[in-house]
């Protein structure tokens, strides 16, 4: 049985860190009876690190393109905000 972890629906999400505005997708999890919202990753304390797919990276001053990748782990103490886009 697949983890509910790496199952569920995918939304496109912004964090803002202290340096970068990162867009990205996140998978919020599915299954056992429970809705999730990405709010819920955000608040769970025993997943300290947020993955993210489709991923690009601005800087705030400039709001140039940093990096574009396929996916980045982030951890989430540098999170100081973030929303679910398609929310």
């Amino acid at each position: 049985m697949a983890d509910a972890w790496a199952v569920g629906k995918r939304t496109q999400v912004e964090i803002w860190t202290e340096r970068y505005r990162i867009i990205g997708t996140s998978t919020i999890p599915s299954g056992a009876g429970h809705s999730w919202r990405f709010s819920d990753i955000l608040n769970k304390p025993d997943r300290p690190f947020l993955v993210l797919t489709d991923v690009t990276i601005f800087s705030l001053d400039r709001e140039s393109v940093l990096w574009r990748g396929d996916s980045m782990i982030l951890n989430k103490i540098f999170i100081v905000m973030a929303k679910d886009i398609e929310g």
